[in-house]
């Protein structure tokens, strides 16, 4: 799962969803590169172990879980153009322009991928392209990006349908105090005032049942399964956290003072390579996919459906260009889940491989980029199905 922002390279103009610090810049973080490249690096770990060419322990692996993950640069691109026409945030221009205008492979620049082109992703191409085809004549692919950006106004790119933070929703900036801040952390009168602010952050708690129990907000605990109660200001609220003294000393961690800076939930200083992020990930998964016998992993790929950012449409791309087909048994092509309490949970689509490896596919409705953070009680399902190598039904 991902735990920090991806590089939003479609529209380039665009700040972060937060009104109050459009200047502050987005982080590039190698999304969705993380736990393929980790369990790569583990299978030839264990593989140099077993031929006496590395000195140590095998490391059991059972399988990899991979969510939103920023996977192929040009696929995931066109993807956020087309989640975003398709989910009425831009244009028939927008699509179009960018289908049009934009090398996909180019941008930012996004170096070719090796694995070429075709599939449903040059379908989605020409279809962009065929909903405007003289939007070249009105601007090229900077145009186009600046466009969409204006076109698409300030919403939460990573929970399309959830608000943004607005300094008049936001949590203070410091603390000058507990009581000060637990008000606007919200506090929840059954829990102790530290839990109750450390889980409103992680959008946890909602409405006490008839018991006095909580019952998790945003989640498929709720009967509409709805994120109504997403909080957009869960960085800062998570920043606010982080950098009072008390937390600092029981997690035994230098002070803002010390250290000449505060503490975030994603860091900047961190310089990560953008060649590693440009790279495709598809030969790493083909990799993975080839294991065999004791060695074969249960593999997920999930992906929230209202994730602007790095978008269900993108990841369902570049499944396509692995080529494998839906396994034979009935319902495996596409099948909707049944959350514990009745409510559709996503959708599932399962993958024949050549191997004893199984390649599941696994959409969570109404869940943005962080997953769990929307639909808690949803992701939980689900998780629960992966580590018992099954698919949620």
């Amino acid at each position: 799962m991902c735990s920090c922002r991806p590089p939003r390279s479609l529209p380039r103009a665009r700040a972060p969803a937060k009104t109050r610090s459009p200047s502050r810049p987005l982080p590039r973080r190698p999304q969705g590169h993380y736990v393929p490249n980790l369990a790569a690096a583990i299978v030839d770990h264990n593989a140099a172990v077993r031929k006496g060419l590395r000195a140590g322990a095998t490391i059991p692996l059972r399988g990899i879980a991979t969510g939103n993950a920023w996977t192929v640069a040009e696929i995931d691109n066109l993807g956020a153009a087309f989640d975003w026409w398709s989910h009425a945030l831009v244009s028939d221009e927008c699509m179009a322009g960018i289908a049009t205008t934009c090398n996909l492979t180019n941008i930012g620049p996004l170096k070719v991928s090796a694995d070429g082109v075709g599939g449903q992703f040059e379908a989605v191409k020409t279809m962009g392209k065929a909903l405007r085809p003289d939007v070249g004549s009105q601007g090229g692919c900077d145009y186009w990006q600046n466009r969409c950006s204006s076109e698409m106004g300030n919403v939460n790119i990573y929970e399309i349908y959830a608000d943004v933070c607005t300094a008049s929703a936001a949590a203070p900036t410091s603390l000058r105090g507990e009581a000060a801040a637990l008000p606007t952390l919200r506090r929840h009168p059954k829990l102790h005032h530290h839990e109750a602010a450390m889980l409103r952050a992680i959008g946890r708690v909602g409405a006490a049942g008839k018991d006095g129990s909580i019952v998790p907000s945003g989640s498929s605990n709720v009967p509409s399964g709805s994120a109504a109660n997403y909080d957009p200001c869960v960085d800062d609220e998570t920043a606010t956290y982080l950098n009072t003294p008390a937390v600092q000393t029981a997690l035994h961690v230098d002070t803002g003072a010390s250290i000449g800076r505060s503490w975030s939930d994603c860091s900047g200083e961190v310089d990560y390579s953008r060649q590693d992020l440009l790279a495709s990930m598809l030969p790493v998964y083909r990799k993975l996919i080839a294991l065999d016998g004791a060695e074969a992993l249960h593999i997920y790929v999930f992906s929230g459906d209202v994730d602007g950012i790095v978008p269900i449409t993108g990841t369902r791309l570049w499944l396509d260009r692995l080529g494998l087909n839906a396994t034979g048994k009935p319902g495996s092509s596409w099948n909707p889940w049944t959350t514990s309490v009745g409510q559709v949970g996503g959708y599932t689509k399962e993958y024949d491989t050549a191997t004893g490896t199984n390649f599941t596919f696994v959409s969570v409705r109404n869940a943005g980029h962080m997953v769990p953070a929307a639909q808690p009680s949803r992701a939980l399902e689900m998780f629960q199905s992966f580590i018992a190598r099954s698919v949620p039904q």
